[in-house]
């Protein structure tokens, strides 16, 4: 009999599995109530391998059927993993639609990666105006919106980045 240490254990060893999901089910089937661990590991799965079908409904589940209240990592996964699909202005909305993630650099770090990787400027703008005011000194950050302008042609704006990159002394 495994009890819910046992099978999140099983799950988090198995996160770069596809088999994940079905893992996750056996569980269920099983009587042992997922937790918030459980939907940390395999949302951060689904993100890993691309399941964005899989995952939304997970974090659906999660929320509705079993009324855990999501906390940053697992709303981290599910932009991310909506962003590596090229689903950027979904991750927008997604995050746009529960407010408290909108000062969160960590899920606003995975948008901009995520606008700059598929070249959308406007919500790649949106997202890196929000993060440099919240971060003005991460380096990183002014990283990864100069690449979203050289990636995208915009030269100009890589140009006004680099200058305010030097401005600050970074």
């Amino acid at each position: 009999v495994r009890d819910l240490a046992s099978w999140n254990a099983i799950i988090s060893a198995h996160s770069q599995d596809f088999r994940v999901l079905m893992m996750f089910r056996r569980m269920v089937d099983s009587g042992v109530r997922p937790d918030e661990t459980t939907f940390a590991a395999v949302l951060s799965a689904c993100d890993s391998l691309g399941l964005v079908e899989g995952g939304m409904r997970l974090f659906s589940e999660m929320e509705n059927k079993y009324r855990i209240q999501p906390i940053l990592e697992h709303y981290t996964s599910v932009v991310n993993m909506l962003g590596k699909a090229g689903m950027v202005d979904e991750a927008y909305e997604f995050m746009s639609k529960r407010m408290c993630l909108s000062s969160e650099p960590t899920v606003l770090r995975a948008l901009l990666h995520a606008s700059s990787v598929h070249g959308n400027i406007r919500i790649g703008q949106i997202t890196a105006k929000k993060l440099l005011d919240l971060e003005p000194d991460n380096v990183h950050n002014f990283v990864t919106v100069m690449k979203m302008y050289e990636n995208t042609g915009r030269l100009e704006e890589l140009e006004k980045v680099k200058k305010e990159m030097r401005d600050k002394g970074l």
